[in-house]
């Protein structure tokens, strides 16, 4: 049953098509997934939905009696508290309830309670006891971006709405939040639509995803691998190097298809390159790009050790007691809730803490262990100044790491920002191109260890996985603070929760953690009596050299495979029987070999 119905809708801005003959079916009941690069339209979608942005061109009609719910990517009104934030995005049922109060009639009572509104006191206190909000007294300038977004999702959920449009509501949330709002989702009647950049999220509550490319959307009904098959069969029409990574697609959905689903290592590490295969495509251009983050600088034989490390707040411990070794091999993602001290260990192993917080046992760092740190708050930008200025300062060859040129334009295209963008001004970009430029020029500097505090915050899945491919990569330590946990799973062999005072050190990636230490729905509430064997430095550097070992010979094999399905598409060689036979019969060999590699994974 269609609630929402688009028709042809038009988008432009200034003289550019953003969206053009749109039309889409919005059924009840349904979860869709919005997803797209940035600046694809996504959000201007939601507001049209919304009835916050009046499209060019086109009609959007609702069925009667639909009420509409919204969350926005972020809050531009911080004046109010939370319980008058909620009353302001509900005004519509306040005043109703108002009405109803002093003169009751049959319609009246049969819109409320169609919306469930003469309960909504209780819904109130279920909603803040899932979210776990205990004051909405505070004005929300006090209030952490975490609190905040939880109090917008409560105002959305409070009264029944027959869709709800979310724009990224895994923002600023800790991944107890994110957990919580899945359970939501999945256990609610309305139908949502929600764009996200968090994979995980996106295949826990959707089933169906609408991709915005091109100015037009796509619609594929499933879930991720669904959506994985059907966009695999399009980019194959589209160009020459789509059409390589639609045939990579469909052979790795044979093998997802298959039923190979045990919890094994290697099953899951073979399942993230699939996905990671997906959305390896520039959606702005035909070829293929490579972000590019210089070489470490060499590494001495200590990096940093840790032993017995206690922090205190005004005398009072918060984090500790902690004893790790960091190897130039070791990628930890650091999870926890918000406020639970994360940033501050980060900030204990540089020497950055504030005169309120004291140390107890040791930090030692090599010599030549050189910190690249990318706080979560983002560095302040000249609005007025280019983006090519603002990455080159002017000049059309910029250092590198230590000692490697490399033209300006063309590090602003690894970096997704293509020709049309060079010389944009910054106030003209949107949040995530912002956090993005801010990435790139960090990222320049030589540096052997890199620290990064929630990297992926407003960035698209295009940057996301051209980052984490390269993070993987990266020859040196690393540590991430994050809560989008296809992120972690994807770079991270290490994960440490802060969640308790002491924290957890698990050894492996985040859904070897989970398993682990949590449940479905919520954290264990004593995660420390769950024993960790601690392993043996010298067998873990061993299985990291072998698995690097593995995957660059998987590399290759894959590339010498994609090479010869290029070949193929020559009229000269396929024209020829022969010759035909001959590379067939070879890919069919080196796509069994490197089957047996994935599975040593």
């Amino acid at each position: 049953m269609s609630i929402v119905l688009l028709k042809q809708l038009e988008l432009n801005y200034v003289t550019k098509d953003i969206l053009k003959d749109i039309s889409l079916q919005i059924s009840k009941g349904e979860k869709y997934a919005l997803v797209g690069n940035n600046r694809s339209g996504k959000s201007s979608l939601l507001k049209i939905i919304a009835k916050k942005l009046e499209p060019d061109g086109g009609e959007v009609i609702y069925s009667k009696g639909v009420r509409v719910g919204y969350v926005t990517q972020e809050l531009q009104d911080l004046s109010l508290n939370g319980m008058d934030f909620i009353k302001v995005v509900n005004n519509d049922i306040f005043q109703l309830l108002t009405e109803y109060g002093k003169t009751p009639n049959q319609y009246l009572h049969d819109s409320l309670e169609a919306c469930k509104a003469f309960e909504y006191e209780k819904r109130l206190t279920d909603l803040c006891n899932l979210f776990k909000i205990s004051n909405l007294n505070k004005l929300m300038s006090d209030n952490s971006g975490g609190i905040n977004k939880k109090i917008q999702l409560i105002g959305a959920f409070l009264f029944y709405s027959d869709l709800v449009l979310l724009d990224e509501p895994t923002n600023h949330l800790d991944i107890e939040g994110i957990m919580e709002l899945e359970k939501y989702l999945n256990n609610s009647t309305q139908a949502i639509v929600t764009v996200s950049h968090d994979r995980k999220f996106l295949d826990n509550v959707t089933n169906h995803f609408l991709e915005t490319w091109d100015k037009r959307i796509y619609v594929h009904k499933g879930d991720y691998s669904n959506y994985l098959d059907s966009k695999s069969r399009r980019l194959e029409n589209e160009s020459i190097d789509n059409w390589k990574l639609g045939q990579y697609l469909k052979r790795e959905l044979k093998w997802v298809n298959a039923g190979v689903k045990a919890r094994a290592t290697k099953d899951k590490g073979r399942l993230q390159r699939f996905y990671e295969a997906k959305e390896s495509v520039a959606t702005r251009t035909n070829q293929l790009v490579e972000m590019v983050i210089p070489e470490p600088t060499q590494l001495g034989t200590r990096v940093v050790d840790i032993e017995n490390l206690i922090i205190e707040q005004d005398g009072k411990v918060v984090f500790g007691p902690m004893t790790f070794k960091f190897e130039k091999f070791t990628k930890v993602g650091i999870v926890g809730p918000n406020g639970s001290y994360k940033s501050t260990f980060i900030k204990a192993i540089l020497d950055q803490l504030s005169p309120n917080f004291t140390t107890k046992g040791t930090i030692k760092k090599g010599l030549n262990t050189q910190f690249l740190y990318m706080e979560q708050e983002k560095n302040s930008l000249d609005n007025d100044m280019s983006v090519f200025d603002y990455i080159g300062e002017g000049k059309e060859r910029i250092n590198l790491g230590q000692d490697t040129l490399i033209n300006t334009y063309k590090y602003l295209d690894n970096w997704l920002f293509f020709k049309d963008q060079h010389r944009t001004l910054i106030k003209n970009l949107s949040g995530g191109e912002k956090s993005k430029l801010v990435l790139a020029k960090k990222l320049q500097k030589p540096a052997n260890f890199l620290i990064l505090d929630e990297p992926t915050n407003d960035l698209d899945l295009d940057t996301i996985l051209l980052l984490e491919t390269n993070l993987k990569e990266y020859d040196g330590p690393i540590i991430i603070i994050s809560h989008d946990r296809q992120f972690l799973n994807h770079i991270c062999n290490v994960i440490i929760s802060t969640n308790e005072t002491k924290p957890i050190i698990s050894f492996g990636n985040y859904d070897s953690y989970e398993e682990k230490y949590l449940s479905q729905t919520q954290l264990i509430s004593e995660p420390e009596q769950v024993k960790e064997s601690k392993p043996n430095p010298k067998e873990e550097r061993r299985e990291a050299a072998r698995i690097r070992e593995l995957e660059k010979q998987i590399s290759t094999l894959e590339q010498t495979i994609l090479s010869i399905e290029t070949q193929l598409l020559d009229p000269k060689v396929y024209s020829d029987y022969i010759k035909t036979n001959e590379l067939v019969d070879k890919k069919s060999r080196l796509e069994e070999r490197l089957l047996k590699f994935y599975d040593q994974i």
